[in-house]
């Protein structure tokens, strides 16, 4: 089971990438702590998480070739 994950922000910066593709993830929860150890600066942002474009405010189950985005409060005007 492939994900792509696409990095916005803050998150992209500190990866040094705007992308990433992880394998065997199954849901969001598992995704974050994965990612955490990957990216510790990652634990101290505050982020969304959209699944295939539409926010998932809770622990969502993953699919195969899902695509998920992380997006940290931006700022600006």
């Amino acid at each position: 089971m492939s994900i792509k994950i696409i990095l916005f922000g803050k998150l992209a910066d500190i990866a040094k990438q705007n992308e990433l593709i992880l394998e065997n993830i199954p849901n969001i929860e598992t995704l974050k702590q994965h990612l955490h150890l990957l990216f510790p600066p990652f634990a101290e942002i505050g982020y969304l998480v959209s699944v295939n474009k539409k926010i998932e405010p809770q622990n969502t189950n993953l699919a195969d070739k899902d695509v998920v985005a992380l997006m940290p409060p931006f700022s600006g005007g």
